[in-house]
């Protein structure tokens, strides 16, 4: 029982440095949101001038600050009241019968 406590004790402080800060994009209107994702996710997300290719395997989310773990108030949260935001993804790469959702 004594090294299943200090094990998920060890768990619990390590999961928020299981993140990477892999740099921002400048959303108009907004300034600099910052895209995180999971360190094991590095090799498949390439940063490119205002936006990022995620190449597979991994996955991103915006931040509000540039913070290297899953800190939960780090997320950035919009208001979309009356506001859109776009994007444009490219799935030309994408091979059949790969689930690119």
């Amino acid at each position: 029982m004594k090294i299943a406590c200090t094990g998920l004790l060890v768990l619990a402080v390590a999961l928020p440095s299981l993140a990477k800060n892999f740099g921002s994009i400048n959303v108009a209107g907004v300034g600099d949101v910052y895209v995180i994702g999971p360190d094991w996710a590095a090799g498949n997300i390439q940063m490119n001038g205002n936006g990022f290719t995620l190449r597979g395997g991994g996955r991103v989310y915006f931040a509000s600050s540039a913070s290297d773990g899953f800190d939960p108030n780090v997320y950035w949260q919009t208001p979309l009241m009356d506001k859109h935001f776009a994007y444009t993804i490219d799935l030309s790469n994408v091979g059949c019968h790969c689930n690119a959702a």
